[in-house]
């Protein structure tokens, strides 16, 4: 049995075949996936209620998509997880 990779990703996106009804297994199998304060994003073709320690950050409605934006509750809802500074390569200091 493979084992689950460690919770290690601060965005994983969902877009499954709306007709394949796939979403809640594909929900399922992302929220381990996601760190502490992490962004799930899914869309779907009806607004979906996040699942237990997930809470709603932003939804939309495009045409007949609903676009989900929640984030992995860790006590704190009212910010996104701070950015990390991504470190300068040799490229980028020549330019």
């Amino acid at each position: 049995m493979a084992r689950a990779p460690r919770a290690a990703f601060d965005l994983v996106l969902l877009d499954p075949p709306f007709a394949d009804r796939l979403h809640a297994a594909a929900i399922d199998r992302a929220l381990p996936l996601l760190a502490d304060g992490g962004l799930l994003y899914v869309e779907a073709r009806e607004r979906l209620e996040p699942p237990t320690r997930v809470v709603e950050h932003r939804h939309l409605k495009a045409g007949q998509v609903h676009a989900h934006l929640w984030r992995k509750d860790v006590g704190r809802v009212d910010t996104l997880p701070a950015p990390r500074r991504v470190p300068a390569t040799d490229r980028d200091a020549e330019d």
